[in-house]
Order: structure tokens, then C-alpha cells, then sequence
């Protein structure tokens, strides 16, 4: 009985349910086709979506801060702080860290509407 059961399975595997042949060319050709315009459709999407909840608050936000930012009064409050090593606190220029700006006659550029002494002036 067992080998009646077994030569009427094989029978019936033979002839009704024989597995299809796999596809063996155009693999590629269909997945790019099927997932290229996704990828193509989601990037664009993350780029909007970057360029929306970043660069946009973040160029309003530089905006806001230039329109009330005073150069002139940051350099004030960073010459009193002691900052600069060219700068006094009072706004006196100082040139122990120019050897070469006195040597060579050169002139400092003015800033903040103060003459700057040339070579000539600080040299004794």
C-alpha cells in the first residue's frame, strides 16, 4: 500500500504541478524599473523636506540676527574684554606684537575712525 500511495504522488507532482522555469535575463532592466522612479521621487521629497525645515528657519534666523547686529558695538565690548592682543582696552594700539610693521615704515589701517600711529610716529 505504501508503495501505491508513494507512485501516485510522484504521478501526480509530475504532471500537474511542475514548478515554473525561472527567469534568467532582464532581472535588472525590471527592478530599476520598478525602483529607480521610487528612489528618484523619495529623494527629491527629502530634499524639499531638508531644504523646508532647515536651511529655510536657518537663513531666517541669520537674517533676524543681522538686522540688529552692531559690528562696532561687538568690537567695543570684545576690545574692553581684553581680547585682542594689538588692542588695549583703553584703544591704544600696541606694537610689541609688530616687529615687523615698525621696522619696515609700514602703516597700520585705521579702524573705528581712530588714526592709527605709522612707524614713523611710534618710533623714538
Amino acid at each position: 500500500m505504501g508503495l501505491f500511495v508513494l507512485s501516485r504522488s510522484s504521478a501526480l507532482l509530475g504532471s500537474t504541478m511542475s514548478l515554473p522555469k525561472p527567469v534568467m535575463r532582464g532581472l535588472l532592466a525590471k527592478r530599476l524599473r520598478f525602483h529607480l522612479p521610487i528612489a528618484f521621487t523619495l529623494s527629491i521629497a527629502a530634499a524639499l523636506v531638508f531644504k523646508y525645515t532647515v536651511t529655510e528657519p536657518r537663513k531666517k534666523a541669520y537674517a533676524d540676527f543681522y538686522k540688529q547686529y552692531d559690528a562696532v558695538k561687538e568690537f567695543s565690548a570684545m576690545r574692553e574684554a581684553g581680547i585682542f592682543e594689538s588692542v588695549r582696552p583703553s584703544g591704544e594700539w600696541t606694537f610689541e606684537r609688530l616687529p615687523n610693521a615698525l621696522s619696515n615704515k609700514s602703516k597700520v589701517a585705521p579702524t573705528q575712525g581712530k588714526d592709527v600711529p605709522s612707524a614713523e610716529d611710534t618710533t623714538a
